[in-house]
């Protein structure tokens, strides 16, 4: 019955323009048993981004896999143009993907909508948490609306001719996934020959960054052109345009403007655009422009900061507990398990309660029987700033941080000029060094990262950071920690030390004088 109701809607919905209802507007295992079914929904697809939703319906048919649909309801009640940021393996890039399948309106190469696939969707998602548990929704939403999804984790900023060229790339592919345009009888000439420009260079290799970062922009209003509904934008991986550039050769100081002017241009798009129902931007940072100000249409936001949110991402103990029986061990084995998890992972801490949450991949890895040392990866962003973590700029306070917990001012948002000012940084010595304000930063890179999780929050905004675990306490001491690091650090303590003992023998002398 559900089934022929999707399919009724379906055909009601493609038959003319109908807008969605407002209401919505421990010791490692030894042996490393087959977890593939386990492993993030981003390692599966990334080789088939552009062939529909088979790889998130294989996945999510599994017996290991764990429904996070009801995010879908989350997404459409916040009314919200969403920025979610998070640690890398905490399913940002599988909700996005889950997103996309659901919303996006099947069509052939003509761009006419496919009613057979709309209906095997409704099968499909019928089985899962969001049409079990809301219905209507599923009624009113499934197919409903073009998807534009940009990730941008293939942009590299090696150079910025290479910048542009992998920027180029992803726009020309988001096009290519909506080749159908070119065909569409309702679509100018001209409108065509805006699609043609963005879908491939070759008419005019010499195209700069100003002209394709408002691809994305062009791309929502064709499509709003021939599907007569507003779209849905999704970007993974949103701060990997200020990391890539970070990480580049750039000597003429031109990757921080051009990646600014693409935050700006997809801000705007997010927020303003006649042609974008919702977006979903999500990364690790909360990279944003500043020229943009603190809108409240553009809502940052961390996946720890609310249950609300937290329920959608990640592993609770129990969905833990349920993977682990889901292997088949014994009960004994099960219990090792879990108690070597709960030991050396801990979860990170979900606003102010108590309530925690797993990163998935390293739980999934863990189980795997991966190698300790890999479980919790250094970003690259990281291997720029390590000469700031020299004892004497801000080694001694991340010493601190790591074993006492510190308190912090988080930014709403960093910029690149943010970041590269923070590498300038590295240069500096004692005297100049920007104490407070790059002290601040790079620990709220670090807390975004995954290194800290807060303990606590403040009236003033402020909140207090601990490290969450055994597993991270590792990974941070190794990312901090280093041979110049102990070095100057025993120097210290060697002059503390030697002044000690000329204060102490200073007050020997006068009490021996008082004597005589």
């Amino acid at each position: 019955m559900l089934q022929f109701l999707f399919y009724i809607g379906f055909v009601l919905q493609t038959s003319a323009f109908i807008a969605p209802p407002d209401e919505y507007a421990c010791p490692f295992p030894t042996s490393k048993p087959e977890l593939d079914s386990l492993r993030p929904l981003a390692k599966i697809y990334q080789d088939e981004r552009e062939d529909g939703w088979w790889p998130f319906r294989e996945v999510a048919g599994r017996e290991s896999f764990v429904d996070k649909t009801e995010f879908i309801k989350y997404f459409l009640d916040t009314r919200k143009q969403l920025v979610l940021v998070a640690p890398p393996n905490f399913g940002k890039s599988t909700n996005l993907q889950m997103l996309k399948h659901f919303f996006q309106i099947p069509v052939d190469a003509m761009g006419a909508n496919l009613t057979f696939n709309m209906a095997e969707k409704g099968t499909f998602f019928g089985k899962l948490a969001i049409c079990k548990k809301h219905p209507s929704i599923c009624s009113d939403y499934l197919s409903s609306a073009p998807v534009v999804s940009l990730d941008l984790e293939s942009v590299v900023g090696s150079t910025p001719t290479t910048f542009l060229e992998t920027f180029r790339a992803e726009v020309e592919r988001v096009f290519r996934a909506h080749g159908y345009l070119a065909k569409s009888e309702r679509l100018s000439a001209f409108n065509k020959e805006e699609f043609a420009s963005y879908e491939s260079h070759l008419g005019d290799p010499n195209r700069t960054i100003a002209f394709y970062k408002d691809g994305i922009d062009v791309l929502t209003r064709l499509l709003f052109v021939h599907h007569r509904r507003k779209c849905i934008l999704l970007v993974d991986n949103f701060d990997r345009l200020a990391v890539a550039a970070m990480l580049g050769k750039d000597e003429e100081y031109q990757l921080p403007t051009e990646v600014e002017e693409i935050y700006f241009s997809l801000g705007e798009t997010a927020k303003h655009s006649a042609f974008v129902s919702r977006t979903l931007l999500t990364g690790v940072f909360r990279m944003g422009s500043h020229r943009q100000g603190h809108d409240d249409n553009l809502l940052y936001k961390s996946i720890f900061a609310d249950p609300q949110i937290s329920q959608h991402f990640g592993l609770t103990l129990a969905e833990v507990e349920t993977l682990i029986g889901r292997l088949g061990r014994s009960k004994e084995h099960s219990n090792v398990d879990l108690h070597g998890i709960k030991h050396y992972f801990d979860g990170y801490r979900i606003s102010d309660k108590q309530i925690k949450i797993f990163n998935t991949g390293t739980v999934v890895g863990y189980l795997e029987g991966a190698d300790e040392d890999d479980l919790i990866p250094s970003l690259p962003l990281f291997s720029i700033y390590k000469p700031l973590f020299r004892f004497e700029l801000l080694g001694e306070h991340l010493q601190e941080a790591g074993e006492h917990g510190t308190n912090l001012a988080p930014q709403w948002v960093i910029s690149i000029t943010d970041l590269f000012q923070l590498r300038e940084a590295v240069n500096a010595n004692v005297t100049n060094f920007n104490g407070t304000h790059d002290k601040d930063l790079l620990v709220q890179l670090l807390q975004e990262a995954g290194y800290f999780t807060i303990t606590a929050r403040h009236p003033n905004g402020s909140v207090h950071l601990e490290i969450p675990c055994l597993a991270v306490k590792e990974a941070y001491e190794d990312l901090v920690y280093h041979d110049e690091f102990f070095v100057i650090e025993e120097e210290k303590l060697e002059r503390e030390l030697e002044a000690d003992a000329t204060k102490n023998n200073t007050h020997g002398h006068k009490g021996k004088k008082k004597g005589l």
